[in-house]
């Protein structure tokens, strides 16, 4: 078996929270490098944070290593040792060969040079010879797609177009070891795909560290992947399981964060915070629809479900329409995610049954409830509507409290944000419209997942059918 070309042996980068510490311990490291030839440890203090610590990992040639982990996690630090920038604080670090990275695609260029001259300035920078270049150029500008485009100043380039080209410039060194930062910010679809197979083609030549916030990325290039959490690594090994150990980290700090906002008192005040006060909350009548007796929670999150309009991000306000609330008519809207065993939903995972109650007060007769929960992803998307027409009447609602309960059999949504919005109408009327709060979906509904859903779905052989395999059965 070859040699690593990446080598980390307890690696570790420490760095200081405090601006005048941070010079007075270059000062110091500074002056015992030149004495002594290697730097010091530096000294434990309250100022000072591990971004990094206890890191062994080698890449071999022809091996991808996915690096995931949320932000903060310490990917970047990683990469920026791996690149040079900056040296592990203890532990040892090895590089053999030449190495590239695809992590500033943009930095290294001149802005009153042209695409032509940036190719020899940024390929300096990056160490490659003026003949190694001079005969590659034609194959770059190609690659790049900027023929017409390349005797002009970069300043006029758009920025995807400074990104194909620094790519270009970067991938055609063919190096030993290449550092990938999130490539599916390069350009368009059709030249992500040139990208991804220029990569597969590069890989039995090169050692691949890659980063990437997409677990769609990570499981289609990764050999192994590192998952880090704050600093530390709390996972290696197959890119699924990887990536399911990222989702159940996810999920439990979502709930170590919501107990410990309850226990400081951070909550929204309509947050109830013991059985007893669950026993005291007066609900709506739910005896009036079948099968849908409340089941009693510890905690519930009354009107949880409103928030103010400027929240939303800025894709979604430009599509998800008005937001009104008639009071003469309808008041005092509560809204309650809950799961199947009854407990309320901070952070729904994508396959498992998730149920909707509203409860609201009418200040009048409303001839016919027309409800809707319209669903859009925060980049203003428009993912599925969940409506009550042709499937569920209320007529004839006289003054005073009514809940209606919403059921999803399985939520199919891939891991995300997704923002519903609560849409009442009396038949035609709109009374009532506002975006709740935020579905935050922490695992989806299959390892491997592209889009925003996942269906059901099996494989057969033509001719030789072959057992439907469940979600569950592909998770072990």
């Amino acid at each position: 078996m070859s040699e690593p070309l990446v080598q980390l042996s307890h690696v570790g980068k420490r760095f200081s929270r405090g601006f005048k510490r941070q010079h007075r311990n270059l000062g110091r490291e500074l002056w015992q490098l030149f004495w002594t030839g290697r730097a010091p440890e530096a000294p434990e203090d309250d100022e000072s944070f591990w971004a990094l610590r206890d890191l062994s990992v080698s890449v071999r040639r022809g091996e991808v290593l996915g690096v995931i982990g949320h932000n903060g996690a310490g990917k970047t630090t990683l990469l920026r040792m791996l690149n040079g920038e900056m040296s592990p604080d203890v532990g040892e670090m090895r590089i053999h060969g030449a190495r590239s990275s695809l992590i500033d695609l943009t930095g290294g260029f001149s802005m009153s040079m042209t695409g032509r001259e940036n190719i020899y300035y940024r390929g300096a920078h990056l160490g490659f010879s003026r003949a190694f270049l001079r005969a590659k150029e034609e194959e770059i500008i190609a690659f790049a797609e900027l023929d017409e485009f390349i005797d002009s100043p970069v300043k006029t380039y758009s920025s995807g177009m400074l990104m194909r080209l620094g790519f270009a410039v970067t991938v055609f060194a063919e190096p030993d070891v290449l550092l990938v930062d999130e490539i599916l910010s390069v350009g368009d679809f059709l030249f992500q795909q040139k990208c991804f197979n220029t990569i597969n083609q590069l890989k039995p030549r090169a050692a691949i560290v890659l980063v990437s916030h997409g677990m769609s990325t990570i499981t289609q290039f990764a050999d192994r992947v590192l998952l880090l959490d704050r600093g530390e690594p709390v996972f290696l090994g197959k890119p699924v399981e990887a990536v399911e150990a990222y989702y159940r980290l996810e999920e439990s700090k979502q709930r170590i964060g919501a107990r410990l906002s309850r226990l400081s008192g951070r909550e929204p005040e309509h947050v109830m915070e013991s059985p007893a006060a669950f026993d005291a909350f007066e609900w709506p009548d739910f005896g009036t629809l079948p099968d849908q007796a409340p089941r009693a929670p510890a905690i519930v999150y009354e009107s949880a479900g409103v928030m103010g309009v400027d929240a939303l991000p800025a894709p979604l306000k430009a599509v998800a329409g008005n937001f009104i609330h008639n009071a003469d008519v309808i008041d005092d809207v509560a809204l309650l995610w809950i799961n199947d065993r009854g407990e309320p939903l901070r952070a729904f995972r994508g396959a498992e049954p998730a149920t909707l109650r509203i409860s609201f007060t009418a200040r009048r007769e409303i001839a016919r409830l027309v409800v809707g929960v319209p669903v859009w992803n925060e980049a203003g998307v428009y993912i599925t509507a969940f409506g009550t027409q042709g499937r569920f009447a209320l007529e004839g609602l006289q003054p005073g409290r009514h809940s209606i309960v919403l059921k999803i059999p399985m939520l199919r949504f891939n891991l995300g944000t997704y923002y519903p919005v609560i849409s009442i109408q009396d038949v035609t009327e709109a009374i009532y419209r506002a975006p709740m709060e935020p579905m935050r979906v922490t695992m989806s509904p299959a390892p491997l997942f592209w889009g925003v859903v996942t269906l059901d779905y099996h494989w057969e052989r033509a001719g030789a059918a072959a057992p439907a395999v469940s979600f569950e059965e592909t998770r072990r």
